[in-house]
């Protein structure tokens, strides 16, 4: 988890343009309503070893959670690819470990809490996961 967390912690230090166009969408639902008004962030890797980021921008930011609920556009970066190559994550595979990192402002500085997730499948880049069935959970 640890090598998840600086990885998101590096690309969250960046800065991108457009805003999730013609990405996938990952839905984050039953977070707890404790959690609403923060930000959600996403990260896994393909079977490849290629990285799908959740972010509102090119891999930068959180999305705000609302009724406890965040709809995270989904980016692709190949792996050994330079960060201003991620693109818009399309992708039809199952993934083996995702985690999705909950923090108290958009540009990830301060995390509040992890969930972790197995198992998760993507069709055209787009996956719905629930807090209630994640595998982990670390504050």
């Amino acid at each position: 988890m640890k090598k998840l967390f600086s990885s998101v912690m590096l690309v969250s230090a960046l800065v991108f343009g457009a805003c999730g166009a013609g990405s996938g969408i990952l839905t984050v639902t039953d977070i707890p309503a404790k959690y609403n008004g923060m930000y959600a962030m996403m990260e896994t890797e393909t079977p490849d070893g290629d990285t799908i980021l959740g972010a509102y921008d090119k891999g930068f930011g959180g999305v705000k959670i609302s009724g406890g609920k965040a709809n995270i556009p989904t980016w692709y970066l190949e792996n050994e690819s330079y960060y201003e190559d991620i693109k818009p994550y399309t992708g039809n595979e199952t993934v083996e470990g995702m985690l999705i990192i909950i923090s108290n402002d958009d540009g990830q500085e301060f995390a509040v809490i992890f969930f972790e997730h197995t198992s998760i499948s993507f069709k055209k880049g787009s996956a719905k996961v629930s807090c209630k069935d994640a595998d982990g959970i670390e504050e």
